[in-house]
């Protein structure tokens, strides 16, 4: 049995980790590259920009399942990627969700595969904080003749893979 004072120390450690992300001065992306349950899903919540592999991996809230309330710090980051009634549906019922899902209902910027995440992450990011006069250039067809890590300038993001397994 796991001791109620280790049970609070984790979760003031997982609120001071998304405490840390949501005020990191650059953007974080969350490459959802396999099962987001629980706190992997609100640490994805917690970042500016989210993708998610369109072939594995499911997007669940399962506290309702497994009886764990949610801190209450975690609902305005869940808040700010989720909207209201699509995370009432899934905090209430634990249900799992795909990539697909999640883009229909705004909490993902694309899905990807493994052949296109560096060049879709580099082109929607961009797109997110380059002035709109800048945005032509990734329309480009010379963007795809380069790996896009050399396209994309490293410090304009951070990223964070999760492949949290439930």
């Amino acid at each position: 049995s796991i001791l109620p004072a280790a049970i609070s120390d984790f979760m003031l450690q997982i609120t001071q980790l998304l405490q840390r992300i949501v005020t990191f001065p650059m953007p974080i992306i969350a490459a959802l590259n396999g099962h987001t349950y629980g706190n992997g899903a609100v640490l994805a919540c917690a970042c500016d920009f989210r993708f998610m592999k369109s072939d594995k991996g499911f997007f669940c809230f399962p506290e309702v399942d497994v009886l764990v309330p949610f801190v209450p710090s975690m609902f305005p980051i869940i808040n700010k990627a989720i909207p209201q009634t699509f995370f009432n549906r899934l905090a209430m019922t634990g249900e799992r969700v795909g990539a697909q899902q999640l883009f229909e209902n705004n909490v993902i910027e694309a899905v990807f595969s493994n052949l296109n995440l560096d060049l879709i992450l580099s082109k929607v990011c961009l797109s997110k904080v380059l002035p709109p006069n800048l945005t032509s250039l990734l329309s480009s067809p010379n963007l795809l003749d380069f790996p896009p890590a050399k396209t994309t300038p490293k410090i304009l993001f951070s990223l964070i893979k999760t492949n949290i397994k439930h």
